[in-house]
């Protein structure tokens, strides 16, 4: 869960206003145990994928913007044959886990921590995907977002998750908890939109706003095909998506970097 949660937020996920969101999270368990049925008898085709190479992610022109105010966003973010094969692979439904807090209602999977040497399992059988984890947290990679961050910190990527979202989502308006332990640790956030249909504010765009309500927004982004939105966890703002509109879908990857120096 994030910090610096507005009470009027927390009143909207209450049993009164959103009963069927509580007896979800209650069902989980089972809702998980079937997803793992069906993903344990899955076939796979498996197919071969191109390799990265330096320039296959690009932050673009967003480093004025981002070493400016913390935050920022970016379109055409990995290059084109490899992102038709990320969108092409990426995984069903099933291969990701209920929601566990109110405040993020969208599934969770493929959960990636560096500290660990092991793979999430079922990552290898969507190579496309493991091949984004394994340059995303490259020093190649890690390198570029030291580049884009200009403030002298080395970093290296914490953790991956992968999500996947629908109609009746949400984020609710939060600053990361990691703001709490960072001083020198340098946590950065990527999230990467790999799919998502009609208009970004009511698809699950995550948006960037100056309060705890999300009524003074600062930016949202303009498509969630291929584009990024990447934000240091010590800015001073807020960000979340409202509920996501009937028919709509998110696909999205978290990444998160921090200091080299920074152990957990």
């Amino acid at each position: 869960m994030g910090v610096n949660i507005a009470p009027s937020e927390f009143s909207a996920i209450g049993w009164l206003r959103k009963p069927h969101l509580h007896v979800l999270r209650r069902v989980n368990p089972f809702r998980k145990r079937y997803r793992e049925f069906l993903r344990a008898r899955s076939s796979f085709d498996l197919f071969a994928t191109s390799d990265y190479g330096q320039n296959s992610l690009q932050f673009g022109n967003t480093g004025e913007q981002f070493r400016s105010v913390g935050y920022t966003y970016g379109e055409n973010f990995l290059a084109k044959d490899l992102y038709l094969e990320l969108l092409n692979g990426f995984p069903s439904r099933k291969f990701f886990d209920p929601f566990y807090d109110l405040t993020k209602t969208y599934d969770w999977g493929f959960v990636k921590k560096y500290s660990s040497v092991t793979d999430p399992h079922d990552l290898e059988k969507f190579p496309s995907l493991k091949k984004f984890y394994d340059f995303v947290a490259s020093d190649v990679f890690c390198g570029q977002v030291t580049e884009l961050c200009g403030d002298g910190i080395v970093r290296k990527c914490h953790n991956i998750d992968s999500t996947w979202a629908k109609s009746g989502g949400y984020l609710t308006p939060h600053q990361d908890q990691a703001r709490e332990v960072d001083k020198s640790n340098g946590f950065v956030n990527l999230i990467y939109f790999v799919k998502g249909n009609g208009d970004p504010w009511t698809g699950g765009g995550t948006s960037f706003s100056s309060d705890a309500e999300m009524s003074e927004l600062l930016l949202t982004p303009r498509t969630l095909d291929n584009s990024f939105v990447i934000y240091r966890s010590l800015a001073n703002v807020w960000h979340g998506f409202r509920t996501i509109g009937k028919g709509q879908v998110r696909w999205a990857i978290i990444v998160q970097f921090c200091s080299s120096n920074y152990s957990n």
